[in-house]
């Protein structure tokens, strides 16, 4: 037995409509793992604190003080998780937009049709909503590059693989070996 602090969400969180909406996601899921497809769940997540902000290396005696405000750059972890295991990533120094989507929905389908050219008859690439998925600019390339696409419902965190994924890297030491990571 753990124990954890409760997280609030927004209040619409479990309205009926969303959870109706997620009922409806999983059961789709369920049906195409049931007719043997290859499921793809693909999300980004970041990771805020290159710069070790809360922690530092330093050598021995040197101060371990950071300036009130910095500027750094943020990682942006972009990852396609198949049921087969296989993992698709990408790190970028931008956020997540339509263009950043776009470009990953392209060398996504890129990397597929050399693995595998029939991957868009047995695959569907699964994600949330977000703004930059769901935009037309966005569903063009998806229809462009044909890719098989299903949405889950607002706040499916508990069906996506990716989600867990990114828990795991950001839960876990980044640098277990200690390797130097700027100058002494």
């Amino acid at each position: 037995m753990s124990f954890k602090k409760v997280v609030r969400g927004p209040i619409h969180l479990n309205s009926a409509r969303n959870r109706i909406l997620r009922q409806q996601a999983a059961i789709k899921v369920l049906q195409l793992l049931d007719q043997g497809k290859i499921l793809i769940n693909l999300d980004e997540s970041w990771i805020n604190e290159t710069d070790f902000r809360r922690m530092k290396w330093r050598p021995p005696g040197d101060s371990n003080v950071q300036p009130a405000l910095q500027l750094s750059p943020r990682i942006t972890l972009i990852a396609a998780l198949d049921t087969l295991g296989n993992a698709y990533l990408t790190l970028t120094q931008a956020n997540s937009n339509n263009k950043t989507m776009e470009i990953y929905f392209h060398q996504l389908a890129a990397k597929l049709d050399r693995e595998r050219p029939s991957w868009r008859e047995d695959s569907v690439i699964i994600t949330d909503n977000a703004p930059y998925h769901v935009s037309a600019s966005t569903q063009r390339v998806l229809q462009d590059l044909r890719i098989p696409i299903l949405f889950f419902g607002p706040h499916s965190y508990n069906i996506a693989v990716a989600e867990l994924f990114f828990a795991f890297v950001k839960s876990t030491h980044l640098n277990p070996t200690y390797m130097p990571t700027g100058k002494k």
